[in-house]
């Protein structure tokens, strides 16, 4: 294992003595990454026919599986932060779940609702605000700071009813 996530490019070889073998790395390189890619599309692909099948077959459960299936193979994807790479996908994850109502599976609809939320914000919000100050996280990366509003204070003083 090369600590690879599915659907993550492999970064690109190091520079070589002689330019020939750096050329074929560098054309490997280009060729196991775009397998990567269609191995993780298909992957996909997959999972979404699964629910969809799990739907026409009025099997709730296998649309419930494929989510959490789903959601376990795209974990690094979700714990990295990039979840705009996940929103057709994810969009289409949540069609199934609608279909198959599952009502009592509130993790999953929320779990998959919140991936397709972060990846609809990421592709729509700037990578970099100009002139904000970002605090720094222990891995380096910077995180934006979480600020609340107070509620406004009820007038008249007296208990909830």
């Amino acid at each position: 294992r090369e600590g690879l996530g599915l659907g993550v490019s492999p970064k690109q070889p190091g520079e070589y003595s002689r330019s020939s073998q750096h050329l074929n790395t560098v054309e490997m390189h280009k060729q196991y990454s775009e397998w990567a890619l269609e191995v993780t599309r298909d992957a996909h692909k997959s999972f979404l026919r699964a629910a969809e099948l799990g739907n026409t077959l009025q099997e709730p459960w296998l649309v419930c599986n494929t989510a959490v299936y789903l959601w376990n193979y795209s974990h690094h994807f979700i714990e990295g932060q990039n979840t705009k790479e996940l929103v057709d996908v994810f969009r289409d994850l949540l069609s199934q779940v609608k279909q198959a109502k599952l009502h009592n599976e509130q993790a999953i609809v929320c779990s998959v609702c919140s991936v397709l939320a972060s990846g609809l914000v990421q592709r729509w919000a700037p990578t970099k605000l100009e002139g904000s100050s970002l605090p720094q996280s222990a891995g380096g990366k910077q995180k934006p700071r979480r600020t609340t509003t107070p509620l406004p204070k009820k007038s008249g003083g007296g208990k909830a009813p």
